[in-house]
């Protein structure tokens, strides 16, 4: 749903590419609406485009520094124009989701996914019809969290576009998986949020939002989205209205934030203050997560060009920056006539040239490029760069590693990064894996992730030390002399478990031939594999099973709960296997004379299942 019109202002586009999981920051403390300030959106020049009464076209120029007022005083202008246009029977075009149409409903659409789309596409179809009742756009490329990757707040940002989406929660089971792992359907949005607590903090209602500007970075370029708030202050609503921003997403350039909106407001509320006129949101930003992962994405950054670089010429084929997960890993290509030594000796040079720059403390900042200077500068063989989405125009964000005679990289991206190699502490390589015969898998982690993994090795050190008693030089010699002293022990136990076997089988075999070849046999706490043998062997004293059921069963000491394993006459055991699972409180599978499972009855009703067996035999003669 569009209620404000659009600037259409130059911008800066950038490659969107490799997308991860999101999470959601809410805080327990209420946070109280700031005074409101300037605008901070890029000085270069925006424009409003509208058009003339006779219908050619004209430019109200606009330094997007201005205030609000200003901006009312402007939005005023333009509707005294579009007034004269209608009232003189111009062709003036008019955006169907004008400021003045006041919207009060709109579709709630089936998944985050669909509502993102149509805000995208309102927002879209404003800029292409000029709509004269406008306000900024910044599109992805030139977003506040693009110029500065340190901003952690945005004031007086203007909501332009939303659309209400029915919330899903996650499901912990079910659901086909797409190749990448998601379950078909569903939405990031979705995964960020637990479902044992939705019902009582969020709405099913949830709200996709389109805002002049975004301190929050949309996912793309394979670094993962940003997470935060928005506070949404209306003259007409004495509250400030706080959401969570669990996914941000750049569609066709447009910064789209999908947000929950939480219990203590309505879903109204939020688009009453939305569509009022003076509105205003704050952005505030999840600034450990940003940092987290902009230090990733400058790691491999970093990683890629010494990689590149000369002597090694290995090119980057993918990375990801994990969410869920400490470490990372990038994907590099590499000559399939070089064996795997000789590729590891060479990443370990790597690691080191890598850390070299982080301890000169190289710059890394952001500068743009005309499209067809940085084609030249491709061919000319100065910068990295990935195949750029389809109909980009404008500038293209470059992220440049040092300066001058000294300079690391030239590579195209619109992501966010440290200022300062130093700020990425260090790299360090955990594992390297040749994936494919042309890939090899560099796994790794900077600044405090690797802290963070250091911590727990130490700890885990320590308790291990401890358990058993020993020094850290000694711990690895102490736990492969205790690995190889149970592996000794667990042979023995398998040939005592074999003599017992065969004991048993004995045994078992002169009661099958005594009763009618029908036996129920409780083995005690005996695994499935110790049952599996014990059938095997008595199979074997036996010269005909034709007609025998076998039923063992077994579980803890002082339980109910167990396996059962029947076995004998293929056609009787497929026949019965089914009946004994049910009356044994559980169920199993198999086939081809032997059908196994596990119940909640196996002691308990262990003579009845006998009689099961019982039965069946009789049947049978």
């Amino acid at each position: 749903m569009l209620f404000r019109g659009l600037l259409q202002a130059p911008f800066v586009s950038f490659a969107a590419a490799f997308v991860a999981p999101v999470g959601t920051c809410r805080s327990t403390a209420s946070t109280r609406c700031r005074t409101r300030s300037s605008l901070s959106v890029p000085s270069t020049p925006c424009y409003i485009r509208t058009l003339s009464p006779v219908g050619s076209s004209s430019l109200l120029s606009h330094n997007c520094r201005s205030s609000i007022a200003d901006l009312v005083t402007l939005r005023a202008k333009m509707t005294a124009v579009d007034t004269t246009a209608a009232s003189t029977g111009s062709s003036a075009e008019v955006c169907a989701f004008s400021a003045d149409a006041k919207l009060a409903s709109s579709t709630t659409y089936a998944s985050a996914k669909d509502a993102r789309d149509h805000v995208a596409q309102s927002v879209l179809a404003a800029i292409e019809s000029g709509s004269s009742s406008s306000e900024i756009v910044i599109k992805s490329g030139e977003l506040a969290c693009q110029r500065d990757s340190y901003q952690t707040t945005l004031e007086d940002t203007v909501p332009i576009s939303y659309a209400l989406f029915e919330f899903v929660p996650t499901k912990a089971k079910g659901g086909k998986k797409t190749k990448k792992g998601k379950k078909k359907g569903q939405d990031n949005a979705a995964e960020a949020v637990d479902s044992s607590i939705t019902s009582n903090v969020y709405h099913k209602q949830q709200i996709a939002i389109a805002l002049s500007d975004s301190i929050l970075y949309p996912e793309g370029g394979g670094q993962p989205c940003d997470a935060g708030k928005l506070f949404i202050e209306s003259p007409s609503s004495a509250i400030c209205i706080e959401l969570d921003v669990v996914e941000v997403n750049s569609i066709d350039q447009i910064c789209i934030q999908t947000c929950l909106v939480p219990k203590d407001i309505t879903t109204q509320q939020v688009v009453d203050a939305l569509e009022a006129d003076g509105t205003t949101v704050r952005q505030s930003l999840d600034w450990d997560r940003r940092f987290d992962l902009m230090t990733q994405h400058s790691a491999q950054h970093l990683i890629s060009a010494v990689a590149l670089s000369e002597p090694f010429g290995m090119n980057t084929h993918s990375f990801s920056l994990s969410t869920k997960s400490d470490i990372s890993y990038v994907d590099l290509l590499v000559d399939t006539d070089v064996d795997t030594d000789a590729h590891r000796d060479n990443l370990k040079r790597v690691e080191d040239i890598v850390n070299q720059n982080i301890r000169l403390n190289l710059p890394m900042q952001p500068r743009y490029l005309d499209q067809d200077d940085l084609q030249k500068a491709k061919d000319r063989g100065e910068i990295r760069s990935r195949l750029l989405p389809s109909g980009i125009t404008g500038k293209i964000r470059l992220v440049e590693i040092g300066i001058g005679d000294a300079m690391v990289d030239q590579n195209t991206c619109g992501g966010t990064h440290v200022q300062a190699l130093a700020q990425l502490q260090m790299i360090k390589f955990f594992k390297l894996d040749r994936i494919k015969s042309n890939v090899f898998r560099v796994y790794f982690a900077a600044g405090k992730r690797l802290l963070s993994i250091m911590e727990a090795a130490y700890q885990r050190q320590a308790a291990l030390t401890a358990i058993m008693s020993c020094t850290e030089e000694e711990i690895v010699d102490r736990i492969t002399t205790a690995l190889n002293e149970k592996r000794e022990k667990d042979r023995e136990i398998q040939r005592l478990n074999e003599k017992l076997c065969g004991f048993q089988a004995k045994e078992i075999a002169v009661e099958l031939k005594s009763n009618d070849m029908i036996a129920a046999i409780d083995v005690g706490t005996a695994d499935m594999s110790y049952k599996m043998a014990l059938s095997s062997a008595v199979a074997e004293r036996i010269e005909d099973m034709d007609g025998a059921l076998l039923l063992l069963v077994g579980g803890s000491d002082d339980g109910d709960d167990g396996s059962f394993l029947l076995t004998g006459d293929a056609a009787m055991v497929d026949k019965t296997g089914q009946l004994v699972a049910q009356v044994l409180g559980g169920r199993g599978g198999g086939r081809g004379g032997k059908y196994q499972g596990k119940g909640t009855k196996i002691r308990s009703c262990l003579e009845e299942a006998r009689k099961v067996l019982e039965e069946a035999s009789t049947t049978r003669k």
